[in-house]
């Protein structure tokens, strides 16, 4: 039997698992995740922590009970921004992520 601390972030909601977008428009992933501490949340591409470039923008918004909304933007997308993405939610009680996969169209 496994327990779950309510407290511990998790993720309860995403973007679907499997994205595309087109290039050279823009490609958007949503993450919200919740706990106690209210989470913090990163986002990931192919393992690594993906930092501000100039097409690349983060927004964060804290919800009420304790939840936090956060969205990846990429605009314009490239074919360099295909892969995988990961949402990270971390709190002092544990940590959750969820994956997505970017594929890109004409």
């Amino acid at each position: 039997m496994q327990l779950t601390d309510n407290r511990s972030a998790q993720i309860i909601t995403g973007s679907h698992f499997s994205q595309t977008f087109r290039l050279g428009y823009k490609q958007v992933l949503i993450c919200k995740a919740k706990g106690d501490p209210r989470p913090t949340i990163k986002w990931y591409k192919e393992g690594a922590e993906i930092h501000l470039r100039p097409n690349i923008h983060f927004y964060e918004k804290p919800l009420p009970d304790n939840v936090m909304w956060s969205k990846l933007e990429i605009d314009p997308a490239t074919m360099g921004d295909q892969g995988i993405y990961a949402c990270v939610a971390n709190n002092k009680w544990g940590v959750m992520a969820k994956n997505f996969k970017a594929d890109y169209t004409y």
